[in-house]
């Protein structure tokens, strides 16, 4: 038998099959919160909601943090999804009583709420399964979609859509073959990590620092991207539309400003959660009228459920030979690259901006564009620690199961 060695190239294939009854049970109490946001809102229909987010919220520690996973990326996945789901309880226990329900956008035209149980269902279901506004049915968005969402390039045909996604210069063949190029470069030394070392990168020389430091940039969008794409492949294979899968990033090596990488750029998967909440204690708190003041405490308070949400990453990540005494929940380098992050955008709108505007028309976005790669590399090095000290990059964390770099460099075809 032929061993495709598939949970070399998808780490998530490793998730413990004992998680998935926490797992199932996690999602269908939170279908079931949304459900019952197509239900008049009164007390009891809001009591009962919040209670069904609390029963969610426990399976989705259950599954994220009671189960023993075979290596540290698997660690990392089920942690995010932990995190994630219970945002997303809080956004649907707490969010709505304050922020508005989402609604379906068909051609254009905002939809009611159903009221009919078989499209309840289904509104409900499209809601838990859309992370950024797209939905699976034809011809319909939520309302909080972003504009490129929405305004899509034009949708290619099903063919198309296969074939770029498995071999186009951004396609699944090409994403893999970086992966292996930089799993080669960062597995020809040995790291050290907790409790030997709390500084792997920042102690090291500085071209070495920044190296690394975009080394993890760049691991960190492809392990988003690749079991995007292979899954998107699939699902439009087997019938899905090819405008139900938008690409997670829009050209993010391509940011004009730090504002820009972050908004626009980066991936979304989080930006409606993180956005919901953020509104929620905003606007139920409503500290400030000032339209601009508002607008950064908003984004001061997105960083920060941002940096709570990796807190609950890093902390669920065990080296191996580490004990739980040794991981610290308040990582200082967790805090330090999240919170700095609005800082630089303030210093982007305060002084790099201003003084850009002095110069030509073609000239000033590159002077935002290199304030912003300096700040994303310098910041990035503390987010490099956190990934290494945790054991990210030991030798028996596969992120590829055969290396073309490898086996051609080395003889070592297998990983």
């Amino acid at each position: 038998m032929i061993d495709l060695r598939l949970d070399g190239f998808f780490p998530a294939l490793g998730v413990p099959i004992e998680s998935a009854p926490a797992a199932t049970l996690a999602f269908l109490f939170l279908w079931l919160a949304i459900l019952s946001l197509t239900f008049k809102p009164t007390p009891f229909v809001k009591f009962t909601r919040l209670l069904l987010c609390a029963i969610s919220i426990h399976w989705f520690w259950q599954f994220g943090f009671e189960y023993v996973a075979p290596t540290r990326l698997v660690e990392s996945g089920v942690a995010i999804i932990c995190g994630y789901g219970t945002l997303r309880n809080i956004e649907t226990g707490l969010g709505y009583l304050v922020e508005p329900i989402p609604q379906w956008v068909k051609n254009g035209e905002t939809q009611e709420i159903p009221t009919i149980l078989v499209w309840r269902l289904i509104w409900s279901l499209d809601l838990l399964f859309s992370m950024r506004g797209t939905s699976y049915l034809p011809d319909v968005h939520w309302n909080f979609a972003t504009k490129a969402i929405v305004h899509q390039k034009p949708v290619k045909s099903r063919s198309r859509f296969i074939f770029e996604g498995l071999f186009s210069m951004s396609g699944l063949a090409a994403q893999l073959l970086l992966v292996d190029v930089f799993d080669t470069t960062i597995k020809a030394r040995v790291w050290p990590t907790l409790p030997a070392t709390s500084q792997p990168i920042t102690s090291l020389p500085l071209l070495y620092q920044l190296y690394y430091s975009t080394v993890v940039c760049m691991m960190t969008a492809l392990a988003i991207s690749v079991p995007y794409t292979a899954l998107s492949v699939i699902a439009v294979m087997f019938g899905s539309r090819p405008e139900s899968w938008p690409p997670e990033f829009d050209d993010p090596f391509t940011a004009v400003s730090l504002q820009d990488f972050w908004t626009h750029r980066w991936h979304a998967s989080f930006r409606r959660v993180l956005l919901m909440n953020s509104a929620m204690l905003v606007d139920a708190t409503k500290p400030v009228v000032n339209r601009r003041r508002l607008a950064a405490l908003r984004g001061l308070c997105i960083f920060s459920f941002s940096c709570l949400l990796h807190l609950v990453l890093v902390y669920r990540i065990r080296p191996v030979g580490s004990n739980k005494e040794d991981i610290s929940f308040l990582d200082t380098d967790v805090f330090i690259f999240f919170l700095l992050q609005p800082l630089g955008m303030f210093l982007e709108v305060a002084i790099v901006r201003p003084a850009a505007k002095t110069l030509s028309a073609k000239r000033a976005p590159w002077i935002t564009r290199l304030w912003a790669w300096a700040w994303l590399l310098w910041t990035g090095r503390y987010w490099s620690n956190v990934w290494v000290k945790h054991g990210l990059w030991d030798p028996r964390e596969r992120v590829v199961g055969y290396s073309l770099i490898r086996g051609y460099l080395y003889g070592q075809w297998r990983q």
